[in-house]
């Protein structure tokens, strides 16, 4: 792509146009799987998902910043390979028990895993940090719950349940970058609600 053809492109994403996000990802969607799925990153294959769904919101939050002083694929290369290193913390913490395996959908399962999240944590932080951690947790909740049907089932598929975007594609008839993209999508809607909840 020429440099105004990146220009354009940028100006249109960020005036809020949904087919030139979609025009980003599909242009930039391979080199960031492929950062993701570097060996030195010690990802498994849904790590590494995991990890190009970040790489994705990073730079959806990033773009407004891009100067042009380089071309926008070392832009995006340059946020995959931070977030990659963030990534590697997080997992350092989760190893230590800082972290939680699973977050209910649904309204009656937010009780019983908030008390459980407090007891399973109590050993780690104190007090103050633990309601912190909950009213953090029931804002989460309360944002999954306002989600629709589609994305609740995308999110439960591959976050819960822990299915490939590769195997849902193969499910669902639907394009493996498609499913990405409705991803981010969800994960952009979700992040709203949870700003609205905070």
């Amino acid at each position: 792509m020429t440099d105004q053809g990146e220009r354009s492109l940028v100006q249109r994403c960020l005036t809020g146009e949904k087919r030139a996000w979609d025009e980003l990802f599909e242009l930039h969607c391979g080199a960031i799987h492929a950062i993701a799925a570097w060996k030195k990153w010690g990802f498994d294959p849904l790590e590494a998902e995991d990890v190009s769904q970040n790489i994705l919101e990073a730079v959806i939050k990033s773009l407004k910043s891009f100067e042009f002083k380089s071309q926008l694929s070392t832009f995006v290369y340059r946020i995959a390979v931070s977030t990659c290193v963030a990534q590697l913390r997080n997992k350092t913490a989760l190893k230590r028990g800082w972290g939680f395996s699973h977050l209910p959908l649904d309204p009656e399962e937010a009780d019983a895993f908030t008390e459980h999240s407090q007891a399973f944590g109590s050993r780690f932080r104190d007090q103050e940090q633990l309601l912190l951690d909950r009213e953090m947790l029931q804002s989460l909740i309360g944002a999954l719950s306002k989600l629709g049907e589609p994305c609740k089932r995308l999110i439960r598929s591959r976050y819960f349940d822990e299915v490939s975007f590769h195997e849902i594609s193969r499910k669902t008839g639907v394009k493996e970058n498609t499913l990405v993209v409705q991803m981010r999508r969800c994960l952009v809607r979700l992040s709203n609600y949870l700003q609205a909840e905070v």
